[in-house]
């Protein structure tokens, strides 16, 4: 007599374990599917960095919250060519698809220009102009904002090991271009071509990335351009002329419409500027020479060769933007600014940064091998100000022109403007936009990808994807089956 083998109890137990064992594998692959989806659309991700390099600010994510318009992010590459680019090319890679996470408005798209060169056609026919030394486009409408590899990455020379050091400026870069191109308001920015002690590239290459158009002008040659919010004067070698005082002058009392501002930066290793300080003074303000250093030892950084100040403080009126007010400031061998009044007339003083009651100026001509710092007096001693002249007294109604006074240029210097441990370069910039009247604008300071990250490269990002979708299921696939076989032969 046949048995029916369907109808045997060693085959319903082994229908059952198969069809869990299906059921299970089934799930473990949708399950992939699901996370898949969510880790492109929902922002899952822990980014263990130190600097956070692989994550956007929050005044990124909620500036995208106000996008009203359609952005287009288009990378002349693909993805996967672009993140085995080391951990420069993945970081570009996950600050730029954060933007598609936190945003329903924006897309972005890695198009391979070498098998679709109409892509770029399109894009270069938008732009009218030559597109080739770029890598990224950001589009709205018929406005477009092209990106460099330069400016999603910077690189800066490490002078105590002669190597380069990688920054990841991409959101900086990109939050910049889509405010360009939704925003029809362009400030433009002028700084005066004159020899210098210091760079302030780092402070012009995040103006530009902010919104800012920069021109370098020789003054001497002309007037300052009417069109320009702000002049700019880095530690000049020597005093300005009298001819270029008054340039400056004129164009800050712009026909006695004001409106307009000037930032000087000075430094330590000048000597007498007297007719720059006869402009300052009519702004009640006064940079005399010298060195600032303060007392108190935990108020101190060392430098290597010389030391930072470290500051707290903050003048609220020119804070109110910070994200974290937490954050100190540092101010290395700054020198001392003179403030000659509060208020006078239509005429105002601001201190944005200054030391502790603790601090003292050791004179420019002093012998410092003999000189005790504790015999100085001790004061807070300003760095960095701001004078105001208004054309009225009424605060509600009035339009001003402004100076602005900073006195320890290295705080515009890398490594200082590009922690974000440090509010160097957010203060400075909430300062410089609240005087050019910039009411819409995101500080992002650039990130240091010095230190090791945790990242893999998308082979073994593949390789990982194959062990959980393919590898695991076979494996579970395979137990269920030994389990059945072994339990049919019992």
């Amino acid at each position: 007599m046949n048995k029916n083998i369907f109808k045997e109890q060693r085959f319903k137990y082994g229908a059952v374990s198969v069809g869990i064992t299906v059921l299970f594998i089934v799930a473990v692959i949708l399950l992939n599917v699901v996370v898949a989806k969510l880790v492109k659309r929902a922002d899952i991700k822990i980014d263990l960095t130190k600097e956070q390099v692989y994550e956007i600010t929050d005044a990124t994510k909620d500036y995208l919250k106000t996008l009203d318009k359609d952005i287009k992010i288009t990378v002349f590459m693909e993805e996967r060519s672009l993140n085995d680019l080391g951990k420069e090319g993945k970081s570009i890679v996950e600050v730029l698809n954060k933007y598609e996470t936190y945003s329903d408005r924006v897309t972005v798209e890695y198009a391979n220009i070498q098998t679709n060169p109409e892509i770029f056609t399109q894009y270069s026919n938008i732009y009218k102009g030559d597109l080739t030394n770029y890598i990224a486009v950001v589009v709205c409408g018929n406005k477009i904002k092209p990106l460099s590899q330069g400016d999603l990455i910077d690189y800066t020379l490490n002078s105590t090991s002669s190597s380069m050091d990688a920054s990841n400026t991409t959101e900086q870069a990109v939050t910049s271009a889509i405010m360009n191109v939704v925003d029809d308001k362009v400030i433009k920015a002028v700084v005066i071509k004159d020899k210098s002690y210091f760079y302030i590239n780092s402070l012009t290459e995040m103006m530009i990335a902010n919104g800012y158009e920069i021109e370098e002008i020789d003054p001497t040659l002309g007037e300052i351009p009417s069109d320009a919010s702000m002049v700019i004067l880095n530690t000049p070698v020597s005093d300005l002329s009298p001819d270029m005082a008054d340039k400056i002058e004129k164009f800050l009392y712009n026909g006695g419409k004001h409106g307009k501002s000037f930032f000087y930066i000075g430094s330590y290793k000048q000597g007498e500027m007297t007719n720059l300080n006869n402009l300052l003074a009519g702004y009640g303000l006064k940079v005399t020479t010298g060195r600032v250093l303060d007392l108190d030892t935990s108020n101190l950084m060392s430098t290597g060769t010389s030391y930072a100040i470290r500051s707290f403080e903050y003048n609220s009126r020119y804070a109110e933007n910070l994200q974290n007010k937490n954050l100190p400031v540092l101010m290395p061998t700054p020198s001392p600014i003179e403030i000659l009044w509060d208020l006078k007339d239509t005429r105002e003083t601001q201190v944005l940064l200054s030391t502790a009651e603790t601090g003292v100026v050791i004179p420019a001509d002093a012998d410092t091998s003999t000189l005790d710092p504790m015999t100085l007096d001790r004061a807070k001693q300003p760095v960095m100000a701001v004078g105001s002249k208004y054309d009225s007294m009424n605060a509600n109604s009035r339009t001003g022109s402004h100076i602005l006074v900073l006195t320890s240029p290295e705080m515009l210097m890398s490594p200082y403007f590009e922690y974000t441990t440090l509010n160097n370069a957010e203060y400075i910039f909430n300062a410089i936009n609240k005087l050019n009247g910039k009411e819409q604008s995101i500080v992002i300071a650039p990130k240091s990808l010095v230190n090791d990250m945790l990242e893999a490269t998308d082979k073994q990002t593949k390789f990982m994807s194959v062990i959980a979708t393919v590898l695991i299921p076979l494996a579970i696939a395979v137990t269920g089956t030994v389990v059945y076989i072994r339990r049919k032969h019992k």
